[in-house]
Parts: C-alpha cells; structure tokens; sequence
C-alpha cells in the first residue's frame, strides 16, 4: 500500500510543482492500493498540489453520452462520467469546481474563484478543447499534464494543440445535439464537433508515436504515482515540439497517418 508521504515523495521526485496548475489522467487500477482507498488518494492529491497555492483538476468526461441524444449530455446535479472510480470519487467530493462543457468537463480543486476562472464559458463551446477552454487556459498558465498509469493516448491536451493550430484532418462536420442540465435545474441544449478524420478515425491511439520526440526534447519527466508509471509533461514542451514536427513536415504531412515512427529529421536539432 502507498502511504500518504510515498505519494509525496514520489511527486516532488518528479518536480511535480504545488504551485501550478496540473492536469491528472489516471488509471486507478494501475495506481494500486494507497493509503484511504480512492478517497485518501484524491485527499493527497488535493493537499499536494493546491498546498503551495496550485490547481489540480481531474478530468470527468461524459462524451459516453452522445451516442444517447435524448439523454442529457452532462448532468450537473449528478456525479456521471465515463472516466472511471477517481473522477466519480472526485465528483462526490464536493470541494472542485467542475466545468459545463457538454462532453469534456473537468473538475478544479483548489483557489475557487481562480478554478472558475479556468472553466468559465465552458458549456457555450461548439468543439472539445479549444483554445479558450480549460484545456487552452492550462497551456496559457504554464501548467503541466500528470499521466499516472495512463499513456499520451489519454492526454486530451494534445487535441488542443491540434484545435489551436488548426491541423487539418481533426474534427469532423457532423453536428452532435447535446445537453447540459445546471445546478439550477436549466437545461441547455446546444451542439458540438467532435474529433472524426477522415484518414483517422481516432488520433489519439496515434499519440503514442509522440513519445521519443516529447522526451527527446525534455518535456516529459518520468517517475510513479502509487505503483502505476508516471509521466509529468509540460503543456509549453508538448505544444512546441508538436508545432515542430508539423513545420518540418510541410503541408499534407501528417504524423499520425499509418503505424511507422515519426522519423527523427522531423523534431530532433
């Protein structure tokens, strides 16, 4: 079982800052038995990262719910989403702030007004992670993405550098209705884009071939979370050697297009 200080330890091992604004996807499963179970793993989290005056959030994604139109999208009087127990966990905890976006809300812990701040205007956006998103205020802020048991493939950040530099064959056309029932009781009905090429289905299993060029240029820190591999990733480094690769390429390549490698002449100096 990992205690309360291993947690610790193994984050300010990592340089893991308590004074930024930090991104966690998670396998809790692969983080294994810690100290309280699932709560006492949040309440670690929480103390660690908001101690110094930081931000954490967790993603609590309901993007299950689009393919039930006549449900609502994200149900805020509920603890719904698809992301598993910690998300759940986090969302019965009560302390966070979570965002109105339809399909990829996150839950904010820490300073509230500032964790409103990051998620204001959430619910009125037309794509999952664009630049004045959440996603979009972490990268403004310098803050990082902690991957704990989980790979580049969960990292939802990197979809906003491709919404932010407009990278062709990303978002589909085809207008999804969704929903987003308040606290208050409204409901408010709208509708989004979501991430559909033509020549890939689904980017994100493709991520994975980002990682020798992210940590080639050092924006990827390696350590542990509980028993579950880690990788703290800043969103500056992520950001810049993606845009990198693309320069290099030139117009009609794309990295992720077939299973080979990226070759190294497209990011290494």
């Amino acid at each position: 079982m990992t205690t309360r200080e291993e947690l610790f330890s193994q984050l300010k091992a990592m340089g893991a800052p308590r004074d930024g604004v930090v991104l966690m996807h998670s396998s809790l499963r692969l983080i294994g038995a810690t100290e309280g179970g699932a709560r006492g793993l949040l309440d670690a989290l929480i103390e660690y990262f908001t101690g110094g005056g930081g931000l954490l959030a967790l993603p609590t994604h309901t993007w299950d719910k689009l393919s039930f139109p006549d449900e609502i999208t994200l149900d805020m009087t509920k603890c719904e989403s698809n992301l598993g127990a910690l998300a759940r966990v986090a969302l019965a905890d009560g302390r966070g702030v979570r965002s109105e976006h339809p399909t990829h809300s996150v839950v904010v812990f820490g300073d509230k007004a500032r964790a409103r701040a990051m998620v204001a205007g959430d619910m009125y956006l037309k794509t999952p992670a664009p630049a004045d998103s959440f996603y979009g205020r972490l990268y403004d802020a310098g803050g990082y993405v902690l991957l704990a048991g989980t790979s580049q493939t969960s990292n939802t950040f990197l979809h906003t550098v491709d919404e932010i530099l407009d990278t062709p064959d990303r978002m589909g056309t085809k207008e999804y209705a969704v929903s987003v029932k308040r606290e208050s009781g409204e409901i408010y009905r709208t509708s989004v884009l979501i991430y559909e090429g033509k020549d890939i289905e689904d980017v994100s299993q493709r991520f994975c071939k980002l990682d020798l060029p992210f940590r080639y240029h050092g924006c990827v820190t390696n350590g542990f979370v509980g028993e579950a591999p880690a990788q703290l990733c800043s969103t500056k480094g992520l950001f810049d050697v993606m845009k990198l690769i693309y320069e290099r390429g030139g117009e009609g390549y794309d990295p992720f297009v077939g299973e080979l490698a990226i070759p190294p002449k497209y990011y290494v100096k």
